[in-house]
């Protein structure tokens, strides 16, 4: 694994420049040397995402057992679930490198806790490799949604108190809502805060949390009580971005290569926060921000001669109030 992602590394540049930038703005005060060696390991962490979807169809239910475990939280969790009246839960799952262990959770549960249980999820271009994983992926009672065709399912597993699973980190790009996250702009998937509204379900943040090599341990944290569904985004984003800030151990182990913050690609858009569906100020409102966090810095070079240095102050100002997110 570790040739695999220096491999990695040597072959695509442009990617591990991508992770580098994410990292040092998510990790500002931690040393080059550190973060390049959290890259390094990430991209040795992706390898080994990789090479357990493909050698996991060979696993028995005895292999799992050994590999993959609970937390006292999510056992917690599971016992109330258990205790209580039935509740359809929403799962936000982000990419860390054995998230594809979650899939087989029941094979390590005595009896079956959660009920029926659901994913919504992107099929690979190789026809033959995505049934292969699939069906691999389903053996425990776990329901891949395709993302194009299972949206109805999903609302029908919610409708019967069931789970359903969304991988939310990535880039939603121009469908997706403009917001904060790591003190940057990104554009966030609202398809949880659909679901989560219609059904009114529970909602929980679930990481797969990496023990040691092919060996992990899920981690379940209950996101706050909302009141709307915009606060179902902002809340679940928020609680992952806690979860990496406080488990900076684990920051190696997240798929960074991941062009998240890759927002406004445009010429036009880059000066200013127009975005077809924007939760800024509902996320200024929400977390008591008297302004938004300033991690994105942006230069402008400015005219010797007197009256166009003059003219070029009024663009400086209209840069500063078309992006209140940047140092400029």
């Amino acid at each position: 694994c570790g040739v695999a992602g220096f491999a990695w590394r040597s072959i695509m540049p442009k990617r591990f420049q991508i992770a580098f930038r994410n990292i040092s703005k998510t990790f500002p005060n931690e040393s080059y040397a550190w973060r390049k060696k959290t890259i390094r390991t990430s991209f040795i962490r992706t390898t080994e995402m990789a090479l357990f979807a493909l050698t996991s169809p060979f696993w028995n239910n005895i292999k799992f057992k050994k590999r993959l475990s609970l937390s006292k939280k999510t056992l917690s969790l599971i016992k109330e679930w258990n205790d209580g009246p039935p509740r359809p839960k929403i799962f936000l799952t982000p990419h860390y490198c054995y998230v594809e262990m979650i899939p087989h959770v029941k094979s390590v549960l005595e009896r079956d806790f959660i009920g029926e249980i659901g994913a919504i999820f992107r099929p690979l271009n190789q026809k033959a490799l995505d049934d292969w994983i699939k069906q691999s992926r389903e053996r425990n009672g776990f329901r891949l949604l395709s993302r194009k065709k299972g949206f109805q399912e999903a609302r029908n597993i919610l409708k019967n108190n069931g789970s359903v699973g969304v991988l939310f980190d990535q880039r939603a790009g121009g469908t997706g809502t403009l917001m904060m996250s790591q003190g940057r702009l990104t554009s966030a998937t609202e398809l949880p805060a659909i679901l989560a509204k219609e059904s009114h379900a529970d909602v929980y943040l679930v990481v797969a949390r990496r023990v040691s090599f092919m060996k992990c341990q899920i981690d379940t944290i209950p996101v706050h009580q909302y009141t709307d569904s915009a606060d179902i985004t902002l809340l679940g984003n928020k609680a992952f971005d806690d979860y990496l800030i406080e488990n900076k151990e684990l920051a190696q182990d997240w798929l960074w290569v991941h062009d998240r913050w890759r927002i406004h690609t445009k010429i036009n858009q880059r000066l200013n926060l127009n975005h077809k569906r924007s939760l800024i100020r509902r996320q200024m409102a929400l977390f008591g921000w008297e302004k938004l966090p300033q991690k994105t810095k942006i230069w402008i070079r400015m005219p010797f001669e007197f009256d166009e240095f003059v003219q070029g102050l009024f663009f400086v100002h209209a840069v500063i109030k078309g992006r209140p997110d940047a140092e400029v």
